[in-house]
């Protein structure tokens, strides 16, 4: 498990106390798969560039990373078959993001390694469409994914602490545990089992292609009333950029007895530090 602190200065943004930041996370793009939808990838590149207060990391499966020599081969699905023409064109499609990304960076000296300031991009997962491939060590991701971009390499999972101020008075703070994910099942089910044996206030996983958001109470203890109190937390599934089915295609959920897909795109998680609260947007 890996973790860092994502600082948000709003003053240092030009944002007001009470603003809210937005964070987007970009997940299984699948890229070079026939049902990759490049056009919507973009458009969310731009939507997070040009929102000062919105932020991004990517979730893991960012290209599809299937060649001939893997078992799951689909000679209908599969644009590319080369796994350095799939990383370059990943980085290509990426690129103006990372610009900003280095740019904004560079305006705040003095970050550690674990405590961020207002970085556009949190971090990159990896995913069962990386990680499952022996091509694909964790060091070549590093090599080729995260330090050319100046991001973080977050694992399979991570919490990442976020913290908002307002010049040196911090508004909130929540933990936010990400992870991509793996095995079948429905968003229930992984909602169920996503929260266990860790503690956080939000939890985003990705992994199953479903655009979901699901806010619950859990039940704390306060140490100076003595008294149990219930707490927000929320849980998101990040969605996909992967069309479910292709026409004239037969594709992988072509080959399941049911479809249930709730299309391509990203959710969204809203913070507000002044207010205390987190709201999700599908």
């Amino acid at each position: 498990m890996f973790g860092k602190i994502e600082t948000i200065r709003l003053d240092l943004l030009g944002l007001k106390k009470d603003s809210s930041i937005y964070l987007e996370p970009e997940s299984d793009e699948q890229m070079y798969n026939v049902g990759c939808d490049i056009g919507e990838i973009k458009k969310t590149d731009r939507r997070i560039i040009r929102n000062d207060n919105r932020f991004t990391y990517f979730g893991g499966d960012q290209i599809d990373a299937i060649t001939p020599f893997d078992k799951r081969f689909n000679r209908d699905t599969e644009v590319e078959f080369d796994l350095d023409e799939q990383i370059a064109g990943w980085n290509k499609l990426h690129e103006k993001l990372f610009e900003v990304h280095k740019k904004q960076k560079s305006k705040v000296k003095n970050q550690s390694a674990y405590n961020c300031v207002n970085e556009k991009v949190w971090g990159l997962e990896w995913g069962n469409h990386e990680y499952k491939i022996r091509d694909l060590t964790r060091q070549r991701i590093v090599n080729r994914f995260c330090t050319p971009n100046s991001i973080d390499f977050l694992g399979s999972r991570a919490i990442i602490g976020l913290r908002i101020q307002w010049k040196k008075e911090v508004l909130a703070e929540w933990r936010i545990g990400i992870m991509h994910g793996s095995g079948g099942g429905k968003p229930e089910s992984m909602f169920r089992d996503m929260k266990k044996n860790w503690d956080c206030d939000a939890y985003i996983c990705g992994h199953l292609h479903q655009k979901r958001f699901q806010p619950e109470i859990v039940y704390d203890f306060d140490w100076e009333t003595g008294k149990p109190y219930s707490r927000d937390i929320v849980l998101a599934n990040a969605g996909t950029f992967q069309q479910p089915v292709v026409t004239d295609v037969d594709g992988y959920l072509d080959r399941k007895n049911g479809i249930e897909a709730t299309g391509i795109g990203t959710i969204t998680l809203e913070f507000n530090g002044y207010a205390g609260k987190i709201n999700g947007h599908v």
